[in-house]
């Protein structure tokens, strides 16, 4: 019966003829345009809404995303306020879900009409209908069904009341249209959001790594800066015990010594031979021209077998004998919040809690708070413990002759 039913509707489709869909997807083509500009599901949802929208007539919209095994979607969208239900209702109604049962025994099913899965008079007797469809307000239904190796991974929903009818021939040949252009979308977003997950989780990881890191893009823009490279340009700039710079932590930018080295290697690249010198990881170490002990590396970055985006540039800044400038304390940093590492690295340049709040626009008091909570966390009692704990690259003891600062 269903395969029988599914003939039907591939002959139903061959018949419409190309004339008689033309208008229908002139009409279409602006809007497809702005869902292919689409980037983020919370551009997706207004444009797939205004698309089908234009191409139905509809009662409801559903869009449901990165489908989990037996947990359904990680993201349900609704262009209709749903009746409230409990998680237990959920429970009882979905096992007896004619069109999960039906999908489950036709695997890669693409486009799938309820009346396809059960005859419209069955239909209107069951429970199903009566406590899931009707208080929702419609009857008829045509599904987008989006597959991978374990199963659906992203779904469409297009809901019609009784008196819109159900979907026709015309109907179903603009939905194997769109089919394949909501499909191009839905895949691109997904790995966008995948890559940006990664991307996140990668420079969320680095921000708590005390060896400065810094990357700019062709045009010399930052990129990423961590926290570490914010204060290592400061000192970069300004020597060790210079003055701070709120304003140089806050917006970092590249020295005049760097930025020209950077500048020196893209014209390198530029220059060279083009199947080659662009794909070619350039590097150059820089020495800082009054601390010996202090010198930054300089490196080109291009993604692998990507020869038409520009390269970027990757810097680091190593102290004398290869290590760090800021010296790892990694078991311990992690613990720190945003705020507290940012008081942190004031303490290793051996600032008051009320230089401290001056450079980074907060309260002495708020300072104080930050120090008390590093103390809980790493478990010591004194800036002394803190800073041996961290790893600290100065000490925290006063210089000889030097006034005690007060906390």
């Amino acid at each position: 019966m269903a395969n029988q039913s599914r003939r039907s509707k591939i002959t139903q489709v061959e018949s419409v003829s190309a004339l008689t869909l033309a208008p229908r997807r002139e009409a279409l083509e602006p809007l497809i345009l702005e869902l292919h500009a689409a980037v983020t599901v919370k551009e997706l949802w207004p444009s797939l809404q205004a698309l089908l929208g234009e191409a139905f007539a509809h009662h409801s919209i559903v869009l449901g995303m990165q489908f989990v095994r037996e947990q359904g979607p990680s993201i349900m969208l609704h262009s209709r306020p749903l009746p409230l239900r409990t998680p237990e209702w959920y429970d009882q109604v979905l096992p007896v879900h004619p069109g999960l049962a039906w999908l489950q025994s036709h695997p890669g099913a693409k486009l799938v009409r309820v009346s396809d899965v059960q005859p419209m008079a069955e239909l209107k007797s069951s429970d199903y209908y009566r406590v899931f469809m009707q208080p929702e307000g419609w009857l008829h239904g045509l599904g987008f069904f989006y597959w991978n190796e374990e199963g659906i991974e992203n779904m469409i929903g297009i809901n019609r009341a009784e008196e819109q009818g159900d979907f026709d021939a015309a109907d179903l040949a603009v939905a194997e249209w769109l089919y394949r252009q909501i499909g191009v979308v839905l895949r691109r977003i997904a790995r966008l959001n995948r890559e940006t997950k990664m991307r996140d989780t990668l420079a969320s990881y680095l921000m708590d790594l005390p060896l400065p890191a810094m990357c700019v893009d062709w045009n010399l823009c930052p990129i990423y800066t961590n926290h570490a490279a914010r204060e290592m340009l400061r000192r970069w700039t300004n020597g060790a015990s210079g003055p701070g710079s709120a304003k140089l932590l806050r917006r970092p930018r590249l020295s005049a010594d760097l930025r020209s080295i950077c500048q020196s290697l893209r014209k390198k690249i530029q220059s060279g031979d083009r199947t080659n010198a662009a794909n070619r990881s350039q590097q150059v170490r820089v020495p800082h021209p009054s601390q010996p002990d202090l010198f930054a590396t300089v490196k080109s970055l291009r993604a692998n077998g990507d020869p038409l985006s520009k390269p970027g540039f990757w810097i680091t800044w190593m102290a004398s004998g290869n290590a760090p400038a800021a010296t790892p304390g990694l078991g311990n940093w992690k613990h720190l919040s945003r705020r507290e590492r940012d008081v942190a690295l004031r303490l290793f340049q051996g600032e008051s809690n009320l230089e401290i709040s001056r450079a980074l626009g907060r309260s002495v008091s708020t300072i104080k708070s930050h120090l008390d909570s590093m103390f809980r966390k790493i478990g010591v009692k004194n800036r002394a413990g803190l800073l041996a704990r961290l790893g600290g690259p100065i000490s925290s003891q006063p210089a000889p002759g030097s006034p005690a600062r007060s906390g």
